[in-house]
């Protein structure tokens, strides 16, 4: 195995992980819904909604769509320019709250698209910095070496924020 496909294997093992998130959230939102007796999209809204305890910036929906958008958008303009705008580093929450399926067809086709960059690339390249690089001067390497990291970032912020409401 090469380089280039063990530095992909993680990108696809962190995002197993954000995948295990959301069915644990969803399961969530079942238990409540029935234990509440309201409908599952109510629940659905206030746990992807919600900012538990002080300091909390930012809301699951929004990390969620920040991890959607933000592997695509680091190797060149992201084809999502408009949910970019809305979700990159350093933007507000937004009070328009998506719903899980439209997260999950975001991670999927914001995946896919990342794919198929990657299927241009070859180990050769990993120290080169793409033509359009959205981070400055990195390269090939350290762009996927932190869109892995990123990912894992997100999913333990977005495990905090759920723990949090719980204790709430």
């Amino acid at each position: 195995m090469n380089t280039l496909q063990t530095m992909l294997d993680r990108c696809r093992l962190n995002r197993h992980q954000t995948h295990t998130f959301i069915a644990f959230l969803k399961a969530i939102i079942r238990q409540e819904a029935d234990e509440r007796g309201t409908p599952p999209a109510d629940q659905e809204a206030r746990l992807l909604s919600a900012l538990p305890g002080t300091g909390t910036r930012h809301h699951l929906a929004w990390h969620l769509m920040h991890i959607a958008l933000y592997e695509e958008g680091s190797f060149g303009p992201s084809p999502h320019h408009d949910l970019w705008q809305r979700y990159r580093h350093g933007t507000e929450p937004s009070r328009s709250i998506p719903t899980l399926q439209e997260i999950e067809s975001l991670l999927k086709s914001s995946r896919d698209y990342f794919l198929s960059l990657a299927d241009t690339w070859h180990d050769g390249m990993l120290d080169t910095v793409p033509p359009k690089p959205s981070e400055g001067d990195m390269t090939y390497r350290q762009l996927l070496e932190s869109v892995a990291w990123h990912e894992a970032h997100h999913v333990n912020q977005c495990h905090g924020n759920l723990l949090r409401q719980m204790a709430e």
